[in-house]
């Protein structure tokens, strides 16, 4: 039996969704720097939270599963 998650569904799609808005916004956050600082504000660590940035681009089809890919265009 797999561990129960720590994180609720929810919070992941918002905080994904939060930090990715930091990105495309005019301020132009870097992905570690949105992802720094909405996990600051809802109690997510930084890595943790880039990861799930990462494999969303993924699904989304916008970056290759090799990490040396340069995403296809901002943060989708």
């Amino acid at each position: 039996m797999p561990a129960p998650r720590k994180y609720p569904d929810k919070l992941r799609e918002r905080s994904v969704r939060f930090a990715c808005d930091l990105v495309e916004s005019p301020e132009k956050l870097s992905v570690n720097a949105a992802c720094r600082r909405v996990g600051e504000q809802l109690g997510i660590q930084p890595d943790t939270l880039r990861n799930w940035v990462e494999q969303a681009r993924v699904d989304a089809g916008d970056r290759d599963r090799d990490v040396r890919a340069p995403a296809r265009s901002g943060c989708w």
